[in-house]
């Protein structure tokens, strides 16, 4: 969901607090994915459009868009692949900022940006995959895909991270699913 997207959403609704990146010109371009916002604002922006946020497995399966492999284009290798490069937005080649929806080659399901430039919220709690870490309470979602100030170690179909739902912060954003009858 981009910047532009979100301002029509919060447009004349005075109870709707507008994401604190709006003021901020590394962050508030129209084209740009909006961030700052919480897992509650986005489940209820999502809503509002008839949609949901994505449970984490439909995340990962729409980022892989049938490959198995760490990205959906091949095996990657180091902090440095130009594969990488061309589909995701990172640390290394980011300056510093997220970047326009839509400028890095998409997957082969023509979905863009699923790795990099934010991470997006997912609908699950967010769990540890190990017995050694306490689970989830609810108090945190699952987070996918990477961001631009990460390293492109965490560009990777598989990552996973959690958050607090009423986390606002300037790494993630979100997409909507829709089901489809």
């Amino acid at each position: 969901m981009t910047n532009a997207q979100y301002a029509r959403y919060v447009e004349g609704k005075p109870a709707l607090r507008r994401p604190s990146t709006f003021a901020n010109e590394r962050f508030n371009a129209p084209e740009q994915p909006v961030v700052c916002v919480s897992w509650h604002d986005a489940s209820r922006f999502a809503a509002s459009i008839g949609g949901r946020l994505p449970t984490e497995a439909e995340w990962e399966y729409a980022c892989r868009a049938g490959t198995l492999t760490s990205t959906y284009a091949g095996e990657l290798e180091g902090e440095e692949d130009a594969r990488l490069d061309a589909i995701a937005w990172h640390r290394r080649i980011s300056d510093d900022r997220t970047h326009p929806v839509g400028e890095k080659q998409p997957n082969a399901w023509g979905l863009h940006d699923m790795l990099g430039n934010v991470w997006e919220w997912c609908a699950d709690t967010y769990r540890p995959y190990t017995v050694l870490e306490r689970h989830g309470d609810g108090y945190q979602r699952v987070v996918r895909g990477g961001c631009w100030n990460n390293r492109a170690k965490y560009a990777r179909a598989a990552r996973r991270d959690g958050g607090p739902v009423g986390r606002e912060d300037w790494r993630i954003g979100f997409r909507v699913a829709m089901n489809v009858e």
